[in-house]
């Protein structure tokens, strides 16, 4: 979750690849933690938005 957490701010172009590829080796229990859920919708909004990125740096 920390990782998923500074990919976003230090590597936004290579996240999408290693989002995906860690989200398929978390165990099924980790989706109920509400802080992980909050990263996720927030790593796929700024993937649909790409000007939200300028604002959060």
């Amino acid at each position: 979750m920390l990782e998923l957490g500074i990919g976003l701010t230090t590597h936004p172009l290579k996240l999408p690849a290693k989002a995906r590829t860690r989200l398929s080796k978390v165990p099924y229990e980790t989706f109920s933690n509400p802080q992980f859920i909050y990263l996720v919708i927030l790593h796929s909004f700024i993937m649909m938005n790409q000007s939200v990125q300028l604002a959060i740096y």
